[in-house]
C-alpha cells in the first residue's frame, strides 16, 4: 500500500508508523 504525503508527514516514529497502518489495516484493537 503507499501512504499519502499528507499522512507521512505525521509519521516521525516507528509507533506512528506501527499504529498508522494498524489502523489502516484495522488491526488495532
Amino acid at each position: 500500500f503507499e501512504i499519502p504525503d499528507g499522512d507521512a508527514d505525521r509519521l516521525k516514529t516507528p509507533r506512528d508508523i506501527f499504529q498508522y497502518i494498524a489502523d489502516r489495516e484495522d488491526v488495532y484493537e
